[in-house]
């Protein structure tokens, strides 16, 4: 098993992330885990976007060396599957409410 270390919550979110592991069955651990994983997601994403921001601001010949690699690639995924008749997907049936069914519940 691995190392565990104790990191105090405030008592909203920690009512939050027990809210949370009662209703989809997972651990207070796998909640707070994947909380951190996606943060650590959307991080990289933003400190990747300030990097593009800041070249297209401060470095206009590595941005134009950016924008002409992406023209590149911008066309890529244009395979003439376009021409192919739509993949047939199976209609998910919708579980209704009792409200539009008109049953009581």
């Amino acid at each position: 098993m691995a190392a565990t270390s104790t990191v105090r919550i405030g008592e909203d979110a920690h009512e939050l992330v027990r809210s949370l592991a009662r209703e989809t069955g997972e651990s207070v651990r796998a909640i707070v885990e994947r909380a951190v994983n996606a943060y650590h997601g959307h991080w990289i994403i933003e400190q990747s976007n300030q990097a593009f921001d800041r070249m297209q601001a401060e470095d206009s010949e590595a941005w134009a060396g950016h924008q002409a690699e992406t023209a590149t690639f911008q066309d890529a995924n244009m395979d003439g599957l376009a021409d192919e008749p739509a993949y047939p997907v199976r209609e998910v049936s919708r579980r209704r409410s009792p409200e539009s069914s008109g049953e009581e519940g």
